[in-house]
């Protein structure tokens, strides 16, 4: 089945049922206590199969949208995914309007319901879990949003590809890991990772972390920045996904002056929601440390003034950093 709407986007049918040694791996996953304290990750049950989130599921549309841009700033970094208006409402209003126009009943998720994404994708061919545990296109690299549509009904050619790996014996995710949460056995240890850190990680962050974290101020893209998979990323599809350019005005020390009614009228329907004022900007004092605390040093010490543990401990932190 081919769709004009889908011109320059990835899809592929599958059924309703993850690979198995994917599903073993990820139960394992969650009893190491990789998953840090994202306790949404243990709804394992609905994980099984399609059918525990859809009662008619028959076959699962695995459907993936570039977001690769070269929108930069010299102060700070955030994930590039992060530089548009939340995908999560973007992505499905487009595919509600897709189900709508072919009368399709279907179930849609982006990224938030009890599914093993990655294995879904993968199952259908068109690529493949790399070492630093994205899921890779062959060709057109990870800067993908991946998504699901649930169906009702079985269409020909469904795909069930194995659980192939082609990274073969390079290891430059795993070497140039910031933090070193890749691991060789193709697992991440979430509690490292600066994307946890920064976006659902809530509260004091470790201290031998903070200086590993650099610039970073939500998520981070290191590796998939070393990736040769990534060598030539497929651009973001502007029908699917709408630039933040609200966001583009902002320097780090405009960030840290933020009041939190400002946070929350700034944030609001971005994917920076989600980690909440505070969080933000202790990723916002971190990153003043690691850069030019001498420069940030007023702003700081009126945050070791404030009677939030988390800004106290941080900005405290940061000032020691200082020269002067």
């Amino acid at each position: 089945m081919k769709f004009r709407e889908f011109k320059d986007i990835l899809y592929s049918f599958t059924d309703i049922y993850p690979l198995k040694e994917h599903y073993d791996f990820y139960v394992k996953w969650l009893e190491k206590g990789f998953h840090g304290k994202m306790k949404y990750m243990e709804r394992r049950k609905k994980r099984k199969s399609l059918e525990n989130l859809f009662p008619e599921a028959k076959s699962c549309l695995s459907i993936g949208i570039p977001y690769y841009n070269e929108f930069e700033f010299k102060e700070y970094r955030i994930s590039k995914y992060a530089f548009f208006i939340d995908y999560h409402l973007t992505i499905k209003e487009k595919l509600k309007e897709f189900l709508k126009k072919y009368n399709i009943q279907g179930k849609i998720y982006i990224d938030t319901g009890a599914i093993l994404e990655r294995s879904f994708a993968q199952k259908t061919g068109i690529g493949f879990t790399g070492k630093n545990t994205n899921f890779i296109f062959f060709k057109r690299g990870s800067y993908f949003f991946l998504a699901e549509i649930i169906l009702p009904f079985e269409p020909r050619g469904l795909k069930n590809e194995g659980n192939k790996n082609f990274c073969g014996k390079c290891r430059k995710c795993i070497d140039k890991c910031p933090t070193g949460a890749i691991r060789e056995d193709f697992t991440l240890d979430a509690r490292k990772c600066i994307s946890y850190l920064t976006i659902e990680y809530k509260g004091i962050i470790p201290e031998d972390l903070r200086e590993k974290m650099g610039n970073w101020i939500f998520g981070c893209d290191v590796c998939q920045e070393v990736c040769p998979w990534n060598k030539n990323p497929q651009r973001y599809e502007p029908e699917f996904l709408k630039p933040n350019y609200e966001i583009f005005n902002f320097s780090l020390e405009d960030f840290l002056k933020l009041k939190e009614n400002e946070f929350k009228k700034v944030s609001k329907k971005t994917p920076f929601e989600r980690t909440g004022y505070i969080n933000f900007i202790r990723n916002c004092i971190i990153c003043a440390g690691n850069t030019d605390p001498d420069k940030y040093k007023k702003i700081l010490k009126e945050f070791e003034n404030s009677e939030n543990k988390v800004l106290k401990i941080h900005s405290k932190w940061a000032l020691k950093r200082s020269s002067r």
